[in-house]
């Protein structure tokens, strides 16, 4: 045995023998029987990563004796692609074919070829050969495809068995389109790749909407690490561009999660068809159920029977001083990552030799207690006068723990644009809290009513009237699609108010160009408004010229995801306030712990209806006054030029 990996095993012997804890309150236990000491390794299943926090911080493995044992998470290593250049490249046109012969200059196992082309588009059918000393040659890969598209869509890698060659040559057909000029060429050298094992994955949901095709897909379990993602279809010719996400909306704990997007194609030359169906992920995914993405642009939608999954298995590494009944535990939402010293002696450990110990079935514990969420921060605030809030909602809180009430609509109508007049109050005293906005691909939007006008003064002019459910509603855009095939036109958003003397003036909300030509995308067109409030009465206008207008559809209004987050400790009568003009942003020390507040298990609560408390003061128009006012000014004028009249000197006679 080695110096230091014995010295690593003495390290591991002194940490293990720790005293035993309080472990109440992890909600979950799974037998790990060890029948050899020494190192020992074993798999994490996917029912222990589903219960577990994200990062699988609240893992704990338990000797017979009911002691901590300390372990190494082994997360699945990703070497990044590691690309050389040949020594040799060189193209060559021999019709019907265009040659690229390449020198590779290395003994190392190769991969895969990517190649770099001048052209904007084509689609090429091609073959590889390999050869030891540049004359005699042996096909590797036959009827493979490349493409580029003017969208930028392009595969321009050609996947080849994992060994090492002297010389390679890619051959292009030319026969049936014309001949291409490639630049360049990269060796992708292979390198080893985590096991994968296959994921059970379930399509719950699809939704068509313009140019895309959206599917939910449901995974057996959280915090899976994903290895990659099939989509199966049986469409002939396609080519579409994919994305995957975790949504926000999946669980009030998770955030949106930008997974992975590729170019998945089946396409033919000749009798010669290639395809790729795979969207690479190779990372954890915080949810159970996944957003896919399809851009279809104008196409029609891919018939997608089933989507299938693979997954890194995740492996946990401990000393084992004896053998026996050993204990994994999980399901703390609290718990933070332990901290052991062995973390140092990772990459010994790793690559060590353990005998492989198989973690038994989960069972929820008979101890169990549930530990209080954040213990030590004080939920109790100081009294607060909200004689000034005009609006209120009651907060149902089901149980004591970190709630999220997202804002809704109504909130955001009627509270500041920086929300600086929220108020959380429970049994009469404000409850601290923090703001979170969302992101990701999932924005939140209401759809107004829209009516069509016509103006007789003005025929060339379009305009339709938007309606919202409230005035003043907080957004950032609108978006609308239309069928129309072909247009160019400027959409204006107008809006009109009151001034201080009754007049009315117009507003500008905002202005957008939108134009398409037969083949373009059906994509949704974006206007962003100038202001961030809309009111509930607006226009848009666009004016046709000599053409004819264009139908709207699909019109929404987007507002920014809002969650409040704070801790409660009881379930007592809970309102949030607002609607407060003079209101300042309070101050809580609770924004030093806001990233642990994030990251606790939070509980979604309902809200009840708007409750109107003092209505705001009606705006006043200035006025021309009561016209006994004016008589009495008229009679202080005559008095004053009366006066004045008899102060003067009478004039002298005329003749004298």
């Amino acid at each position: 045995m080695k110096p230091l990996i014995a010295a690593t095993f003495f390290v591991f012997a002194v940490l293990s023998l720790g005293k035993a804890a309080d472990f109440t309150a992890w909600k979950f236990t799974q037998p790990l029987p060890v029948s050899t000491t020494g190192l020992t390794r074993s798999i994490l299943p996917s029912r222990t990563l589903d219960v577990a926090r994200p990062r699988l911080e609240d893992l704990r493995v338990l000797s017979p004796l009911g002691t901590e044992t300390p372990y190494l998470i082994q997360w699945p290593r990703l070497q990044p692609a590691r690309a050389i250049e040949p020594s040799t490249f060189e193209m060559k046109g021999m019709p019907p074919h265009t040659e690229l012969t390449l020198t590779t200059g290395t003994n190392e196992n190769i991969h895969a070829i990517h190649l770099k082309a001048a052209a904007p588009r084509f689609l090429k059918s091609l073959h590889v050969e390999a050869s030891p000393d540049g004359a005699n040659w042996t096909r590797l890969v036959a009827g493979a495809l490349i493409f580029r598209e003017l969208n930028g869509q392009e595969s321009l890698s050609i996947r080849l068995p994992e060994q090492s060659h002297v010389y390679l040559r890619v051959v292009m057909d030319d026969l049936s389109t014309p001949p291409v000029a490639f630049t360049d060429a990269r060796l992708e050298i292979a390198d080893s790749m985590p096991t994968e094992n296959p994921l059970s994955a379930k399509l719950i949901k699809r939704e068509e909407i313009p140019g895309k095709t959206r599917l939910t897909l449901e995974l057996e379990g959280r915090n899976l690490f994903l290895s990659k993602l099939q989509l199966n279809t049986s469409d002939p010719i396609f080519n579409r561009r994919v994305t995957a996400w975790v949504s926000s909306d999946a669980h009030p704990e998770t955030k949106s999660q930008r997974l992975g997007s590729a170019t998945i194609f089946r396409l033919a030359v000749g009798d010669q068809t290639s395809s790729s169906l795979e969207v690479p992920i190779h990372q954890s995914a915080s949810a159970r159920e996944l957003i896919i993405e399809i851009e279809n642009g104008d196409s029609p939608p891919l018939k997608i029977e089933d989507i299938s999954a693979t997954q890194h298995p995740i492996q946990i590494t401990f000393q084992a001083n004896e053998t026996g009944a050993y204990r994994l535990i999980s399901g703390h939402p609290l718990a933070a990552a332990p901290q052991y010293d062995i973390a140092t002696m990772s990459e010994e450990i790793f690559s060590s030799p353990a005998a492989m110990a198989v973690v038994g079935s989960l069972e929820e514990s008979l101890h169990h207690t549930p530990a209080l969420p954040l213990p030590d921060i004080n939920t109790k605030g100081i009294n607060i006068d909200l004689a000034d809030c005009r609006f209120r909602r009651a907060v149902t809180v089901s149980s004591p723990g970190v709630i999220a009430i997202e804002l809704d609509p109504e909130i955001l109508s009627h509270s500041q644009n920086s929300m600086a007049d929220l108020r959380l109050i429970q049994s009469g005293r404000q409850i601290p809290f923090i703001l979170e906005y969302a992101s990701g691909p999932w924005v939140r939007f209401v759809e107004p009513s829209v009516t069509t006008e016509t103006d007789p003064k003005h025929p060339t002019l379009s305009r339709w009237t938007v309606t919202l459910p409230q005035d003043s509603l907080l957004a950032g855009h609108l978006t609308c699609t239309s069928p129309s095939p072909l247009f160019d036109r400027i959409i204006r958003a107008r809006a009109t108010e009151k001034d201080g003397h009754g007049n009315e003036r117009t507003l500008q909300l905002g202005t957008a160009h939108w134009t398409r030509k037969p083949g373009d995308s059906t994509s949704e067109f974006r206007l962003s408004f100038d202001l961030p409030r809309v009111p509930q009465l607006f226009f848009l206008e666009s004016d046709n010229g000599d053409n004819p207008p264009i139908e709207l559809q699909r019109l929404r209004i987007h507002y920014p995801t809002i969650h409040l987050i704070a801790k409660v400790d009881a379930t007592t009568a809970t309102h949030l306030y607002y609607g407060n003009d003079r209101a300042t942003a309070p101050r809580y020390d609770l924004k030093l712990v806001a990233n642990d507040l994030r990251s606790a298990p939070k509980q979604s609560v309902k809200l009840g209806p708007e409750e109107t408390l003092t209505p705001r003061p009606e705006k006043e128009v200035a006025s021309i006054g009561s016209p006994w006012l004016w008589v009495a000014l008229a009679l202080v004028v005559a008095a004053l030029l009366w006066a004045m009249g008899k102060m003067l000197p009478p004039a002298e006679a005329k003749g004298q």
